[in-house]
């Protein structure tokens, strides 16, 4: 039978329930689980609180829930950054996703509005995957940062890239961000 912080064990649920609330927090409801492409399964988890905020809120509300969205992942991805270090035997490790989140809502959030909703939400998740991959020279430094403060905020600043990069395309491509 596999230890808890074996290889095995550490992708899929673990059994006792405060160490199941902290796997499915950090890896998005299981997102981050999915063998292929971790984060980019991962980054959904932050399309659907964006979806649902745009969907389900009223326009003055939609905003604010994002930023208190937006908090309540960067502080649980904080406040778990030693917790996952040691459960995944690694700094940001794969199945950690709940930084992609984090990224993704901050992208969102700062261009909330600048397109139609179906389009905001897939250019936000494909620029900012872009960003995220790439690891612009900002991010690079800051993910040496210590436990959750570098897992966090590499993704924060491909985040700040990504939303840039939206505000140019709505400037040069006007038509995409039309929202007649």
């Amino acid at each position: 039978m596999p230890s808890e912080f074996s290889p095995k064990s550490r992708s899929s649920p673990p059994v006792d329930l405060r160490t199941r609330l902290a796997w499915l927090t950090v890896t998005a409801g299981g997102l981050g689980a999915v063998p292929l492409m971790p984060g980019t399964f991962g980054t959904l988890g932050g399309v659907v609180i964006a979806a649902l905020s745009g969907l389900l809120a009223p326009p003055f509300l939609q905003l604010p829930l994002l930023a208190l969205a937006l908090l309540l992942v960067c502080a649980a991805n904080i406040l778990l950054g030693d917790w996952c270090e040691n459960y995944f035997r690694g700094k940001d490790p794969q199945n950690v996703v709940i930084d992609e989140v984090a990224g993704y809502l901050l992208t969102a959030l700062l261009t909330w509005n600048l397109f139609p909703l179906a389009n905001e939400l897939a250019a936000v998740f494909v620029v900012f995957r872009v960003f995220d991959i790439v690891k612009p020279l900002p991010a690079r430094l800051v993910e040496r940062w210590p436990k959750g403060w570098g897992v966090l905020s590499d993704d924060l600043v491909a985040g700040l890239f990504s939303a840039g990069g939206l505000w140019l395309v709505a400037l040069l491509l006007p038509w995409f961000g039309s929202q007649g």
